[in-house]
């Protein structure tokens, strides 16, 4: 396995037992076999599936920056850093998160 070239498909998942857990995947089909690369929660950052080395230094920076705002109680700042959502149906798909866009003049 080597390093991902393209951006990862980071999704947000609320959890019973950490309130919320961002996970890093290479690919959307990743997420569908449910292989993620990273994972961040209050309690830490975890690795799966690959080596340290194969993990892009921008991805451990965003999930150890997760952490760090979890773990400080700030969970809608971390679900932030979510890039997709799956869709509310069982089974869906993951979609783009829709981002706001602002103006100078304040409207969205």
């Amino acid at each position: 396995m080597t390093a991902p070239t393209e951006p990862p498909v980071v999704v947000a998942t609320p959890t019973v037992m950490d309130g919320l857990v961002l996970r890093w995947y290479r690919a959307a089909d990743d997420w569908e076999r449910s292989t993620e690369t990273i994972s961040a929660s209050r309690n830490g950052v975890s690795i799966h599936c690959a080596y340290l080395h194969q993990v892009p230094d921008r991805w451990l920076e965003a999930a150890q920056e997760a952490h760090r705002l979890m773990d400080a109680g700030r969970y809608a700042q971390a679900r932030r850093l979510a890039t997709h959502e799956p869709t509310p149906l069982f089974g869906g798909e993951l979609r783009p998160v829709a981002t706001e866009v602002s103006t100078e003049d304040g409207a969205r």
